[in-house]
């Protein structure tokens, strides 16, 4: 309840404060910063950090196989049936995802700008190991730790209609939440930043089912 309660505060003071970042369509970044430092009201004894690329000393990392195993578990078992992601099919949206993935520029190549889809092929095992590097958002946490990973954002603007992006975003907060999960952050949201709101606008969360075992919220503001 805490969580959803700091969630609701931020972007509260995000709609009231700095409505003009929404009305003049600023992008992401600058409009997640400014969400970040209201949440740390309520988190003054944790780092919350932007687009944070480390697990301890490591890149923060997805295995491929898990991402596509969440996708085909959602849609064998016909989950959360009515839950938009952006396709009319869910079996194109796997398939457009799972293409994106495996055409994405190795790394190395300093193609500016990739970083967060780069696809790694790990050498030097008996099987090629498929590895997405991630950058959240946001995450309130302890650096240099991972007993206190608390709260993993990712957010979009309601303009952003890339679908397989908005799709991939839910999966990572899936994975990020999962209990047996390699980071266990405790809550997860993904938030749809509009493009125009109201001062009075409500905050509402609905329940993510895309990822079994999760804890992630979509959020809206309307």
């Amino acid at each position: 309840m805490l969580y959803r309660t700091a969630i609701r505060y931020a972007l509260n003071r995000f709609i009231k404060e700095d409505y003009y970042l929404i009305e003049h369509d600023v992008n992401e970044r600058s409009q997640t910063h400014k969400i970040a430092e209201y949440l740390q009201v309520f988190f003054s004894c944790h780092n919350i950090d932007c687009e944070y690329n480390k697990n301890l000393d490591k890149c923060k990392e997805l295995d491929f196989s898990d991402i596509v195993a969440s996708i085909r578990d959602f849609i064998e078992n016909r989950r959360g049936d009515g839950l938009s992601i952006g396709y009319d099919n869910l079996y194109e949206a796997f398939t457009d995802l799972e293409r994106e993935m495996r055409e994405a520029v190795p790394v190395g190549t300093g193609v500016e700008g990739k970083n967060e889809y780069l696809l790694v092929v790990r050498q030097g095992t008996s099987q090629k190991k498929y590895i997405r590097r991630v950058f959240p958002d946001i995450i309130v946490h302890c650096r240099g730790t991972n007993i206190y990973n608390k709260i993993v954002i990712e957010a979009k603007k309601h303009s952003n209609k890339d679908a397989v992006a908005r799709l991939f975003d839910r999966i990572k907060l899936g994975l990020f939440t999962k209990k047996d999960g390699i980071y266990k952050y405790e809550i997860g949201f993904f938030i749809d930043i509009p493009d125009k709101v109201s001062s009075k606008a409500k905050i509402r969360l609905k329940k993510d089912t895309l990822v079994q075992g999760s804890n992630v919220f979509l959020v809206t503001m309307s």
